[in-house]
């Protein structure tokens, strides 16, 4: 009789978790498959030759596939252009985690 008080409990205990918890999975090496394994690409936008940034970065996630196209337009920033014309258009294939920096330099003339 405890047996199945045992058994029984443990079943109620897997369904109750089961039906709590859906988006959970456990994977037996730790590793999502691909198919659900993403990559980030970030960009961040920064004054040239500083690390201060501009503008609130960019962040995206991708399905980890074979190859991932993107392409991404340079935010516009008040009294600032790109220090790069070339990076007004952020641009490749993501296959891993990549991080991109962007550099704007400022317009405003200064008078000393």
């Amino acid at each position: 009789m405890r047996k199945r008080r045992i058994i029984t409990f443990l079943l109620a205990l897997v369904i109750c978790l089961s039906v709590c918890l859906p988006g959970v999975t456990a994977y037996a090496d730790g590793q999502a498959p691909a198919s659900e394994q993403l990559v980030t690409l970030t960009i961040n936008y920064y004054l040239y030759g500083t690390e201060n940034l501009l503008a609130e970065p960019y962040i995206a996630q991708y399905p980890a596939v074979e190859e991932t196209a993107y392409s991404v337009t340079s935010p516009e920033i008040a009294g600032y252009a790109l220090a790069d014309p070339n990076q007004s258009v952020i641009s490749g294939t993501l296959t891993q985690d990549t991080t991109v920096a962007v550099y704007y330099s400022s317009t405003q003339q200064t008078y000393g």
